[in-house]
């Protein structure tokens, strides 16, 4: 999803560590990253609780020049898709997985699960849903072993990609 949203011709791995790097710097203060690994990381999650104070608005608020310099002329399109997905999100209070990632070589360990987990737990205690969207087929199945379920599939807008909208309930 991300890679989409920026030039095809842009060096994607410069592009999703600065945007990346941005995002973080920006969310760490909130306590929304949530890593696992030893001496570095090998995995983290983003999980984003409810937010009645429109917290989550103000960081995307925050990282927009950065964003507008990577997009350069596609920012319309930028604006348009992520508007898009926000206006997916449900609007009842929920935890929102906006990321996960796990080194490659860390893959299959169970890093990726305890990220999962943990937020799933949070979840759970606040008696609230979790909610999470991925453009990665091979992902679906993954997610719905953790109880998340597909309340839609659909092609994002200018010719974006296809997106699974998953929610879980509470446990």
């Amino acid at each position: 999803m991300v890679t989409w949203a920026f030039p095809p011709d842009e060096d994607m791995v410069r592009v999703t560590e600065r945007f990346f790097g941005a995002f973080h710097r920006a969310a760490e203060p909130d306590g929304w990253l949530w890593v696992v690994g030893d001496a570095r990381v090998d995995g983290m999650a983003m999980w984003v609780p409810p937010d009645p104070d429109g917290r989550y608005a103000s960081l995307l608020a925050a990282i927009d020049d950065e964003v507008s310099e990577l997009a350069g002329a596609l920012k319309p399109r930028y604006d348009t898709f992520w508007d898009w997905v926000e206006a997916h999100r449900p609007p009842q209070p929920h935890w929102y997985l906006e990321h996960i990632a796990v080194d490659a070589e860390r893959r299959g360990r169970g890093l990726g699960r305890a990220l999962i987990e943990h937020g799933l737990r949070h979840a759970d205690a606040a008696g609230a849903p979790a909610w999470l969207v991925t453009s990665k087929p091979g992902n679906v199945p993954m997610y719905e072993r953790f109880g998340f379920e597909v309340e839609r599939a659909q092609d994002a807008p200018d010719a974006g990609p296809c997106l699974w909208f998953m929610r879980r309930d509470p446990a």
